[in-house]
């Protein structure tokens, strides 16, 4: 038995993961804290992140006008594409979000929402591009 130092609950040691230092001896933490603390952490990332690349304001680059009261619904974008193979050399979760503030927010990304991201990927750009160039003509 071992108890956790997050929940204060005595548990088996199979409610525990190992350490990464190869020592095979248990976290602190039991895998259900640990689980936690770890999206907490995501959570707190990713919005100090979309935070830094919206300016504060939290709205999509493409259709700003349009209120996005969740977080859960921007996404970072890659400007010049690559996305996918970016995200795929890093090892896919929220390893982009830790390479984006480890490497100093370099330029090159913008918060999109879903809609205009997944557009802008499989078809090359958002339609509010599109309608943006047909006003101005």
């Amino acid at each position: 038995m071992k108890t956790c130092s997050l929940c204060l609950v005595p548990k088996g040691v199979s409610c525990f993961y190992s350490r990464a230092d190869g020592t095979g001896r248990a976290r602190s933490a039991c895998k259900d804290c640990h689980s936690i603390a770890a999206s907490k952490r995501l959570s707190e990332r990713r919005h100090k992140v979309i935070s830094h690349y919206s300016n504060g304001s939290m709205n999509c680059a493409c259709c700003p006008n349009e209120t996005v009261n969740f977080l859960e619904f921007l996404a970072i974008d890659h400007v010049a594409g690559g996305g996918n193979q970016h995200r795929k050399a890093l090892g896919g979760g929220d390893k982009v979000y830790r390479w984006l503030v480890s490497n100093g927010y370099p330029e090159g990304f913008q918060v999109l929402c879903h809609n205009c991201n997944c557009a802008k990927g499989f078809y090359g750009e958002c339609p509010h591009e599109a309608e943006r160039r047909e006003k101005a003509a």
